[in-house]
């Protein structure tokens, strides 16, 4: 007996020490009736520099009711809603708790909370939405110690100058003078009981978001206050068949686009709905840049930067959004061209599209230099032909160019050398690169219009931009998102953001991208953003449907600072709704270079293993021959290029270089002319020939050709000995106003012609 009795003990003491970690009582939040009394519960939003933006939420200025003014018909109509045992139970409702117990068993899942008025008071000023048995053992402890501080009244008049009713309302009186224009004390039970209705689901049932819902509510409150006792048949049905005219508006929308996805992210990292996070009294620290915000909204509102509405009056829509570069901090969004519903569809963060050719530096120029060692100055085949499969692209605007370097191919945005990199590079590599920009992928997407761009479920302009901010920071991955940190109302910190540590490309990678990327920003595709005062690199990239018609246009910019993605197109790609090829992704480079003409990015900043030499521009051009330019060398006859230092190129081009003495040239007689001819050795070189008799010297001519070919020179043979020799001037460099010429050849005499005279003296001479 006494074993049993140990054993029962150390049991008993077991499941109440379980219990205590359970309940976790040390973390408990104590009763303060000012929380109650003071109702403010309204979450604030701060910019970037800790500046308050406003609530989102609650106004500061609420206004509330006294108890004594809150008509009775409103009183009933959430207590028959929310408690029908309000005013009998303690705080608690025991029979409440397992009736929603057994129907959430019944049906499997969680349909019904089981929550007095008096607890969602509690839970509202006290506590946290967190679904855990020791928060709710609180918000019940709670609850019971309100109901022995305050009366029925003094809690149910707390509750209605707390809860949110949607549309930006705290409190009953908000809400009567946000949807219905009048205080809380002049309104119908019509449109109490419809109030009463919302609060179970404001983004649901909201009337200037869903009337037909507000009305199904209204009048299923009506119909419980009729069964409670509250009101007659007669007053039921009256009310139900009164029209609910909203004529108040919600609170300004400044910053729209990016307080909505504020609450989204919120509610996503504290695991709440968006109207808790709103009624939940947070201090929300964002990466919101004010000034960039007002900038694109500006920019946003003249329809001059938008191609023309289509012919069915549907406008062309579109969406921005850009990154700090080195955190993904958002630091400015637009979802569309008119902020119109909150919380609506934001294309920023939620529209994925197909993103053409803008995704070309992330997948097979990554994958090309990162993954393969290429340079700028590698060679991809931009000659037309038919792939495996039978795929044969275009290139915009119909021509083919041979054999080109990754810079040219990229900056000018040529397809067909694209498709040829992906197959030199695999496609497995390429999909490995896009993943690791953090883009989304499908299995279907293995084939080689990839390297276009072609996905099956596309991306969003936020999953691009910070693709491209990873290429701005010098290579490593950032994960996108608006919150800094999250405060909760004990002044506690909820969340705080914690930036990935994750390398997406090397660093000398990335600026090798950049680089090709800044030519496409000054003179090639991207060109638009040439007016850009600061160091840019842009990327343009379109979706078309035909040689004339476009589904999708893009832009992506970045300086060293902020990583911008603009998209435009239509929502629906049907009957007129298309962007025209010809001047699509036009419009979304000059929007981008009206926004990023602000800008003041430094330089990016080139990698101590990387060497920028001046190499041969025509050599590379033309022959697609990597060769030293000297540092003295005329710009228009050089370009820059990026090579990983002690593998730069060594050896010095010709065209910059005096050249060798020639051969001396062949002669040949032809009656009376005289023949010299000679072999070109360089397109570069121009040939000089010069005549000297009885010590005069001139140049008598000149000749230039291509590598191999055979020139002649025809001259009239004259009375006088001749010498002939030939120089090599450096054609190249003497039209930049240089001088190079080879040292003269060996000469050639070639004896004067005799005239009657000489011939007869010379006889004479024979026969003495």
């Amino acid at each position: 007996m006494k074993k049993i009795k140990i054993i029962a003990g150390f049991t008993l003491a077991a499941l109440a020490f379980l219990l205590f970690c359970i309940l976790d009582f040390q973390s408990w939040e104590k009763l303060d009736i000012d929380k109650i009394l003071n109702t403010s519960a309204a979450s604030v939003i701060f910019d970037k520099e800790g500046n308050e933006i406003g609530a989102v939420g609650k106004s500061q200025n609420a206004l509330f009711m006294d108890k004594d003014r809150i008509p009775e018909y409103v009183k009933n109509a959430f207590v028959a809603c929310e408690d029908q045992r309000f005013y009998s139970h303690s705080g608690v409702d025991i029979k409440r708790i397992l009736a929603s117990l057994i129907n959430n068993i019944k049906a499997g899942a969680y349909l019904e909370g089981g929550s007095t008025i008096t607890q969602q008071l509690v839970k509202l000023t006290h506590l946290t939405q967190e679904k855990k048995i020791s928060r709710k053992a609180n918000e019940a402890w709670l609850a019971l110690k309100l109901e022995r501080k305050l009366d029925k009244n003094e809690i149910l008049a707390a509750y209605l100058n707390t809860v949110y009713f949607g549309a930006g309302a705290y409190g009953i009186e908000n809400a009567c003078r946000i949807y219905f224009g009048k205080s809380g004390s002049e309104i119908s039970l019509s449109e109490a009981a419809a109030l009463a209705g919302i609060i179970k689901a404001p983004s649901a049932y909201s009337p200037n978001v869903n009337p037909e819902k507000t009305l199904e509510r209204r009048n299923y409150v009506l119909s419980r206050m009729y069964e409670d006792g509250y009101i007659s048949y007669d007053e039921m049905e009256k009310a139900k068949k009164e029209n609910i005219r909203i004529i108040g508006q919600s609170g300004p929308d400044e910053y729209g686009w990016y307080r909505d996805f504020v609450l989204k992210e919120a509610g996503e990292l504290l695991s709440l709905s968006s109207d808790q996070v709103l009624s939940g009294g947070f201090l929300i620290y964002t990466s919101l840049d004010t000034q960039r915000q007002k900038r694109i909204e500006n920019i946003f509102d003249n329809e001059n930067w938008f191609p023309k509405d289509a012919q069915s009056g549907e406008k062309a829509q579109s969406a921005f959004v850009a990154l700090d570069s080195q955190t993904g901090g958002i630091l400015c969004m637009v979802g569309g061209r008119e902020y119109e519903v909150k919380r609506g569809f934001n294309r920023a963060c939620d529209a994925k599209r197909q993103p053409g050719s803008a995704l070309k530096p992330l997948s097979v120029y990554a994958a090309a230099i990162d993954g393969l060692g290429m340079l700028p100055s590698s060679v991809a085949d931009d000659t037309k032909r038919v792939f495996d499969g039978g795929y044969a692209p275009k290139n915009a605007g119909g021509s083919y160019n041979g054999l080109v370097t990754l810079r040219e191919a990229l900056s000018r945005s040529l397809n067909v050398a694209s498709v040829s990199l992906i197959e030199f590079t695999g496609i497995e590599r390429t999909r490995s690169y896009i993943k690791r920009f953090g883009l989304p992928l499908d299995s279907a997407d293995n084939g080689l219009a990839l390297a276009l761009g072609s996905m099956t479920n596309g991306v969003t302009p936020m999953e691009l931009a910070s693709g491209y901010a990873a290429l701005s920071n010098g290579g490593s991955l950032v994960k996108p998102h608006a919150i800094e940190k999250i405060i909760d109302r004990s002044g506690r910190t909820v969340y705080a953001f914690t930036p990935l540590n994750k390398r997406a490309v090397k660093r000398e990678s990335a600026y090798m991208i950049t680089s090709m990327l800044e030519t496409a920003a000054k003179t090639g595709s991207a060109r638009a953003l040439s007016i850009v005062p600061c160091s840019i690199a842009a990327k343009t990239g379109t979706v078309s449907v035909d040689d004339s018609r476009n589904r999708d246009a893009w832009t992506l910019a970045y300086t060293t600072d902020i990583s911008a993605c603009i998209w435009m197109g239509f929502d629906e790609t049907k009957e007129d709704m298309y962007l025209k090829a010809s001047e699509s992704g036009s419009f979304a480079a000059k929007l981008m270079a009206e926004f990023m003409k602000e800008e003041n990015g430094r330089k990016f900043e080139m990698p101590s293993t990387l060497v920028e030499v001046p190499i041969d521009k025509t050599a590379l051009q033309n022959q697609k021959r990597i060769w030293l330019a000297p540092e003295n060398a005329p710009a228009l006859l050089t370009e820059k290029e990026i090579f990983v230092k002690g593998k730069e190129p060594s050896v010095l081009s010709p065209a910059f270089q005096t050249p060798n003495k020639p051969a001396k040239p062949d002669i040949y007689e032809s009656g009376d002319e005289i023949i010299l001819r000679f072999t070109i050795q360089s397109d570069i070189y121009e040939y000089l020939l010069f005549e000297e008799i009885d010590g005069n010297k001139k140049l008598i001519a000149s000749e230039s050709g291509t590598n191999g070919e055979i020139k002649e020179i025809r001259i009239k043979r004259d009375t006088s000995d001749a010498v002939y020799t030939l120089a090599v001037r450096n054609k190249l460099m003497q039209e930049s106003g240089i001088t190079l010429v080879s040292a003269e050849s060996e000469s050639v005499l070639v004896e004067g012609k005799m005239n009657i005279t000489d011939i007869f003296e010379n006889l004479m001479t024979k026969f003495e």
